[in-house]
């Protein structure tokens, strides 16, 4: 039984107001937020996980833009690659350690003490070692949950600073343009 696709339309996602997840067909959905906000995502299995990949606000990707986009990734996956990696920005684009380093330069100057600091670059350094190395850009969903898996059971109050000091990172990053904005 194969699957519809192209089920949505350029007129059609206009108009859609329930939040969800509204599918194209073969992995491409329109993501509408309970706020309104409107976004691409692919989503599709590889190593017996699910993975989601972002392809772009609805405002800055055309229906047919996210086709093509999906079309890609489609084809990676067939080839044995992660689309995820494979986007994976420009060459240029830090690493999630790199940035964060650059982060909590940036922010020691507002911290009251210099333990606080440390307490930042210890959690980041000690928890963050699956991401640490990757690009920015790459880093989705499932890598924070890769970090935070681990210690949630035995440290739920560092797993919970440690997710702050993660999204903290990565919103900075998207505010730096080394991340695509995600509803």
């Amino acid at each position: 039984m194969s699957q519809k696709v192209n089920r949505l339309t350029a007129r059609g996602i206009e108009s859609l107001k329930k939040s969800g997840l509204h599918a194209d067909g073969d992995g491409l959905y329109l993501r509408v937020t309970r706020t309104g906000g409107k976004a691409w995502v692919f989503i599709f299995h590889q190593a017996g996980k699910r993975r989601e990949m972002g392809l772009g606000p609805l405002k800055g990707v055309t229906l047919s833009r996210a086709r093509e986009k999906a079309s890609l990734a489609r084809q990676q996956i067939a080839d044995g690659l992660d689309p995820i990696r494979e986007r994976g920005g420009s060459p240029n684009q830090p690493t999630f350690g790199a940035f964060a380093a650059t982060f909590i330069e940036g922010k020691a100057s507002q911290w009251k003490t210099a333990r606080y600091r440390k307490h930042w670059e210890a959690s980041l350094t000690n928890h963050c070692k699956p991401i640490w190395d990757r690009r920015i850009g790459e880093i989705d969903t499932n890598a924070v949950l890769e970090v935070l898996n681990p210690i949630w059971a035995t440290k739920s109050n560092m797993a919970t600073k440690v997710r702050g000091r993660v999204e903290s990172v990565l919103a900075a990053a998207k505010v730096a343009g080394h991340r695509t904005p995600r509803d």
